[in-house]
């Protein structure tokens, strides 16, 4: 099995924080960079942590090398403060250390969100659409997006709009079948589980990965 360093951006978030443990527990990593803002509560081996300046990111340099990126940064407008301030994290930020992994990368797994388009009128949905726009034109051999549904899980902190969302979809998760499965809430572990799959994967291209895909990577051990 191939030996690979990976460095994982957003490890303090829901996803990013499961995807971090789970390549940690990888045999096929050696080393798991993750860039923080703060040190995070975790010590392991395999895990070298990089505190560095997110307002310089074009300052970053071979620290961050690896074989695989994972770009799993992530706000709301309620913890951003404004619109702006939530494209300034969700787009120009994720582009910006996107396009400094470009230099050291092979493979580069974004987390974007179901419904992204450039043209949706939900100004979320949009905003995840144009940074994919952004990001397929990058030069990285292997670029993978993924559109997960709403996200299950622990998180540091209440978000009532989505903890009534996931009450919802759990309800109706069985009427969900077919065309409809990939509205279906997925766990952020099986998120993780599939974006760790996905980025270990050496062909070359551009792919997108939506949540009934992303049960099915996730179900893999």
């Amino acid at each position: 099995m191939n030996q690979n360093r990976a460095l994982v951006v957003g490890a303090a978030g829901l996803t990013g924080g499961k995807l971090l443990s789970l390549l940690l527990e990888s045999p096929a990593h050696t080393e798991v960079i993750a860039v923080v803002r703060s040190p995070l509560e975790l010590q392991h081996p395999k895990l070298k942590q990089l505190v560095l300046d997110f307002e310089a990111v074009e300052e970053w340099g071979e620290e961050i090398a690896a074989e695989e990126a994972y770009l799993c940064l992530g706000t709301t407008i309620r913890k951003a403060g404004s619109v702006a301030a939530f494209r300034a994290v969700d787009v120009e930020l994720t582009i910006a250390i996107a396009k400094r992994c470009q230099l050291f990368v092979h493979s580069a797994v974004v987390l974007s969100s179901l419904g992204a388009s450039s043209a949706a009128l939900n100004f979320y949905r949009k905003a995840k659409g144009d940074m994919e726009s952004r990001f397929i034109r990058l030069d990285i051999p292997r670029k993978v997006v993924v559109r997960p549904s709403l996200l299950l899980g622990e998180r540091k902190e209440k978000r009532w709009a989505e903890h009534l969302g996931k009450f919802m979809l759990r309800i109706f998760r069985p009427l969900l079948r077919g065309r409809w499965q990939k509205y279906r809430a997925i766990e952020a572990e099986t998120v993780a589980r599939a974006m760790m799959h996905l980025g270990t994967d050496r062909s070359k291209g551009i792919y997108f990965y939506e949540s009934n895909d992303l049960e099915r990577f996730g179900s893999m051990p």
